[in-house]
C-alpha cells in the first residue's frame, strides 16, 4: 500500500506531494511493472476535483502502469468523510474505479465503516455493494479452472432443496457462487467450499445456477437448472 503519488509532476498535473521515490526509497511503479506483487493498493486519499492531487488522474495513471495485469486496488479515504467530503464522494470514487478497470478498492479505515461515518455503511449497501462480489482472479498463481459442478434438485415441504458436488478433475473449489433468478431480479450468494446445499422455501427461483471458484479466483463453467439453461 504505497503512497499514492509515485513522484510529483507524474503525471504532469500532479503538483504536490511526497516524492516516494526520493524520500521514501520506494519504487512502487517498478514493483507493479515487474509483477513482483499480487496486488497494489496506492493510497489515493484525495478528492476527485482538486487538480493538484486529483483522484481520477492518479487512478488512471496507476492503472496504466499495470503492464503485467496484476491487481490494482486503490485505497480510498473513507476515514475523511465529513463536512468537506460527503459519503457520496466515496460512491463516486468507487464508480470511477470500476470504470477505470481497477480490480476493486480498499477502505481506509475499517473504523469508519463500523461507525457508519456520514451514513457510508448504509449508502454502500444500497448502491455499489448491493450484491456480493468475488475477489478478482489471480491467474498467475494458478490458472486451472474448476470443472462444472453436478447439480441436483428435489422437492421438500413448501420449497425445494438444491445440492451440488465437485466431480474429479480441475482445480479444487474454494468457494461456490450460487445465483437465483426471481422474475427479473437476480440474487447472488458466495458460499464456502464445505457448503454444498441450499433449501429454498415458498418463493422458488426460475433459474438456479452454481459456479465453482478456485483458490486463485478462477471460475469454472456454471451448472444451471431452470429456464434458458
Amino acid at each position: 500500500s504505497p503512497f499514492g503519488i509515485w513522484r510529483p509532476r507524474v503525471p504532469a498535473s500532479i503538483e504536490a506531494g511526497v516524492d516516494a521515490f526520493d524520500d521514501l526509497y520506494a519504487d512502487s511503479r517498478l514493483w507493479l511493472q515487474k509483477g513482483w506483487l499480487d496486488y497494489l493498493a496506492p493510497q489515493l486519499y484525495w478528492s476527485i476535483r482538486p487538480a493538484a492531487q486529483s483522484f481520477p488522474v492518479l487512478l488512471d495513471w496507476w492503472v496504466a502502469q499495470n503492464t503485467r495485469a496484476r491487481q490494482v486496488w486503490p485505497g480510498i479515504a473513507t476515514e475523511r468523510i465529513g463536512p468537506k467530503r460527503p459519503a457520496s464522494e466515496m460512491i463516486d470514487q468507487i464508480q470511477l474505479i470500476r470504470r477505470g478497470q481497477a480490480g476493486g478498492e480498499i477502505h481506509w479505515s475499517m473504523k469508519s465503516l463500523l461507525q457508519d461515518q456520514g451514513g457510508i455503511a448504509g449508502l454502500l449497501r444500497e448502491t455499489v455493494y448491493a450484491q456480493p462480489a468475488l475477489v478478482p482472479a489471480m491467474p498467475w498463481l494458478g490458472p486451472t479452472p474448476p470443472v462444472r459442478p453436478e447439480l441436483e434438485f428435489r422437492p421438500v415441504a413448501n420449497g425445494a432443496s438444491f445440492s451440488w458436488s465437485a466431480p474429479g478433475g480441475g482445480a479444487e473449489p474454494r468457494q461456490w457462487v450460487v445465483q437465483q433468478r426471481f422474475g427479473t431480479r437476480w440474487d447472488t450468494r458466495i458460499l464456502p467450499a464445505d457448503q454444498r446445499s441450499l433449501t429454498v422455501r415458498e418463493n422458488l427461483p426460475q433459474v438456479f445456477a452454481v459456479t465453482a471458484v478456485s483458490a486463485t479466483g478462477i471460475t469454472g463453467p456454471a451448472a444451471v437448472l431452470g429456464q434458458n439453461q
